[in-house]
């Protein structure tokens, strides 16, 4: 509880930020709060899973009733207050679940798994926003503290299975979930009963993937990615949306002839006969109802979810027009330090090599938090996709294995002195973490126009969404410049507006690396807009730099969505 209490603290503080902007551009407490006095029950994307929007919606629904009768008011008012709150609570609840977990499974860590987790820097940063990831993290130590006690033979296979479920209804990546899960099935010793086993459903389930499978791959792949599609059609390329649904035949065909040759090799090889009990399907066929009861729509209106799980498929790939590496594996194990620490990091490597050994040994429970760890990662490292979030569903496990590595060190003097320095390197890094909630770069930007650009003045901003750049003063006039704000904006439009720019432009201009960054990263691929940048920060396009705002150095640790840097620029000569 101690460790939960710590977590809320944390992913409170701060929870003002940015209001009433919208600084993120993923936080969902504005579209959970329309739905929910709409009383509308279809979200307007499937991008992400729904579970999360409804679960927001009932504090949303109170909260704007109250508004309206005047109980509350100004920021009391505002949707992503509420959102943010529930998000920190969701956090702090995983924190408690992990930390019952570990106590249950791993007497002798104690409550240190909990307080890794509550102090991840990671963790932190993800808890402040109305997005997924809180969610995702509590589902995720849920899933675990489940899939550990079906170990123990103490909750049913079809619990894990609705849980994990649920817990894939906040977000896709948690799929990688099924590992433990499995792990879990598979690695329970058999009762000691000698009842006849029971292979049916196993037999049905594989049948039905089998089926499905075949009506694509005999087929039905091609007519139905060409009924897949976004609002935005330049968005979804066919060649991705066939891919996916390439990607969706071979899943279910492989998985189908996996389960088949299971149930038939069962009754000819012990290894086969373990792996082929009636809990694995009873796991998967409520993992699906379970992600079913938190995204409906994905059965209402097949085709819009299919749609964004296509679009999602084609992120993997590239993200409108810009083409990263084909895998992350490094990358991923650098934002898995960023989210962790360094300290933290060798702690949980170390966990994760002994949780290895002993599952070769026959520790099933060493097993499964190992399998929570590694499976996240090689899901989303396989794509060059890269962000910090999508290794949430891993965190929860990499805290645990921390505690397993720190709890092997040779003496008890060495454990207590590595369990201060972990901790304490990771709680400097999540009280850095907060302090960017309060210093802003957008903060200081906005009092700096204040007292530098005058009232009445027009301030451009070339960004393609407004909340990455700061709140302009009373007084002070936006103008978003169209085309060049555009991400996919044709190049030869582009070029256009870029070359009328300087003589049309107001007299300052406000860029954000939220924005512009992406174009610097990939030069090759969007020369036009690196170059056009380029000219802006190095004072070749009629604009001298004025200010750079953005934490330096060890004040700044690395963190998403908070603190982008962002440059005002004044344009030369009068005016």
């Amino acid at each position: 509880m101690v460790a939960a209490g710590l977590a809320l603290v944390l992913d409170l503080a701060g929870i003002t930020w940015g209001l009433p902007a919208r600084w993120h551009p993923d936080e969902k407490a504005d579209t959970a709060s329309e739905m929910a006095l709409a009383h509308r029950l279809r979200p307007d994307s499937f991008v992400n899973p729904s579970l999360p929007l409804y679960l927001m919606a009932p504090a949303l629904w109170a909260q704007a009733r109250l508004a309206q009768a005047g109980v509350v008011r100004g920021r009391a008012a505002d949707a992503l207050l509420v959102g943010r709150a529930l998000s920190a609570l969701a956090g702090a609840a995983a924190v408690y679940a992990l930390g019952r977990a570990a106590l249950r499974a791993h007497t002798r860590l104690g409550a240190l798994p909990a307080f890794l987790f509550a102090l991840m820097p990671g963790t932190v940063n993800l808890c402040h926003f109305a997005t997924p990831e809180a969610w995702l993290l509590l589902g995720t130590a849920a899933t675990l503290a489940l899939a550990l006690a079906h170990l123990r033979d103490e909750v049913p296979a079809w619990v894990l299975g609705l849980v994990l479920g649920l817990t894939g209804s906040t977000k896709y990546t948690a799929a990688a979930l099924l590992v433990p899960a499995l792990a879990a099935v598979w690695l329970r010793p058999a009762p000691a009963s000698a009842a006849p086993a029971r292979r049916g459903l196993l037999a049905a389930l594989a049948g039905v993937l089998l089926a499905a499978g075949l009506a694509l791959a005999l087929g039905g792949a091609e007519p139905l990615a060409a009924r897949l599609h976004l609002k935005d059609a330049r968005l979804l390329h066919p060649e991705h949306a066939l891919g996916f649904v390439r990607g969706v035949e071979l899943t279910l065909v492989a998985g189908g002839i996996a389960l088949a040759l299971l149930a038939y090799l069962a009754p000819r090889m012990p290894w086969a006969a373990r792996s082929a009990r009636e809990d694995v399907a009873v796991v998967m066929i409520a993992a699906a109802a379970g992600f079913l009861i938190g995204t409906p729509y994905a059965l209402l209106d097949p085709q819009a979810f299919l749609s964004d799980l296509a679009f999602n498929h084609q992120t993997r790939f590239e993200y409108k027009d810009l083409v990263g590496a084909s895998t992350s594996y490094l990358p991923y194990l650098r934002l898995l330090r960023d989210a962790l620490t360094g300290p933290f990091l060798v702690a949980t490597a170390a966990g994760a090599v002994l949780a290895a050994g002993r599952a070769t040994a026959g520790d099933g429970a060493a097993a499964v938090v190992f399998a929570a760890l590694l499976a996240p990662y090689l899901l989303v490292a396989s794509s060059g996709h890269q962000a910090l979030r999508f290794l949430a569903p891993a965190l929860p496990a990499a805290a645990w294995l921390a505690a397993m590595g720190l709890g092997a060190l040779p003496s008890a003097v060495a454990r207590r002195a590595g369990a201060v320095l972990v901790l304490a390197r990771a709680a400097l890094g999540s009280a850095l973490v907060v302090r960017l909630f309060f210093v802003d770069s957008r903060l200081v930007a906005q009092r700096w126009i204040a007292e530098h650009v005058p009232p009445g003045a027009t301030v451009d901003l070339i960004a393609n969404n407004p909340g990455y750049a700061p709140s302009l003063p009373l007084g002070r006039n936006l103008r978003v410049v169209p085309t060049l704000s555009r991400e996919m904006a044709p190049s030869d439009r582009f070029v256009e507006a870029a070359r009328r720019y300087p003589a049309e432009a107001s007299p300052w201009l406000v860029l954000t690396a939220s924005y512009y960054e992406r174009f610097l990263e990939h030069p090759d691929q969007r020369p036009e807009r690196a170059a056009f940048f380029n000219d802006l920060l190095e004072g070749r396009s009629g604009f001298d730099v004025a200010a750079r705002f953005r934490e330096r150095g060890w004040l700044r640790p690395p963190v998403e969505f908070v603190d982008p840097e962002i440059v005002i620029l004044r344009r030369k000569g009068p005016g």
